[in-house]
């Protein structure tokens, strides 16, 4: 599962290297950085997510970045959920950290290069791809008039709320499985072109575990840690900075 979220990782990058020759977060598992450039940019800073804050740090001098699928280099994933939670918690408090301290010029770079930003996104968390299809379509007007003749009917014929009440759920539901298929084909197709193109691992119906499962506890696991920082001005973390 975790080699899913390396390819999305890892497109991202590569779009970064190919488009704009800046990155706005790398991989700590995997970089290197010329001496000079980790002098003057001031090297490692005491954060959570050292790997984030150096990238943006190069980033803001101008720095170029550059994607290279000549090396590889093998990482062990958590081998247990209490060591794979462990990290996504220091993963998703990181995060936060990092977006509160330099959210102004992320949103200005993410602004200045959309096309970049944007795809590395929606590839980082497929699972607001379904969601935001079902906010769209639930919000068309079609959507909202059937809704509302159901709501409408059921108020006037009592005995038939249970049945109208029903076929709501059943609108919704239908909605969000067509967008859930939908989704998960476009981005079996986009992960396993990824996947070709920077020589990585790809597996149908692994995917389809990674997408429908694997993916959406990782999303949220992840958000809850982001949002923490914005809660508490000091956020407990169980390991050292």
């Amino acid at each position: 599962m975790v080699s899913y979220e390396y390819i999305s990782s890892n497109l991202g990058n590569y779009l970064c290297s190919k488009l704009i020759k800046k990155c706005f977060g790398i991989n700590g598992a995997a970089f290197a950085v010329k001496r000079e450039t980790f002098e003057e940019v001031g090297g490692f800073s005491k954060v959570v997510a050292e790997d984030l804050d150096i990238a943006v740090k190069t980033l803001l001098k101008n720095k170029q970045f550059k994607y290279t699928d000549k090396v590889e280099v093998y990482t062990k994933a958590p081998s247990n959920w209490r060591s794979w939670f462990a990290q996504r918690k220091r993963w998703g408090i990181g995060t936060g950290l990092w977006i509160k301290d330099h959210w102004r010029d992320l949103i200005k770079y993410a602004a200045k290069y959309p096309y970049v930003a944007i795809p590395s996104i929606i590839m980082l968390f497929p699972t607001l791809i379904p969601i935001t299809l079902n906010y769209v379509f639930s919000n068309f007007l079609c959507y909202k008039i059937f809704d509302f003749v159901l709501m409408l009917l059921a108020t006037q014929l009592s005995f038939l709320i249970t049945i109208f009440s029903s076929a709501s759920m059943a609108l919704f539901l239908f909605t969000s499985l067509v967008n859930s298929l939908i989704s998960f084909l476009l981005f079996s197709v986009l992960f396993y072109s990824a996947s070709r193109k920077l020589k990585l691992h790809f597996n149908f119906l692994e995917f389809l575990i990674y997408y429908f499962f694997y993916q959406p506890l990782a999303f949220f696991t992840l958000i809850v840690g982001i949002i923490t920082p914005f809660l508490s001005s000091k956020p407990k973390v169980d390991w050292k900075v």
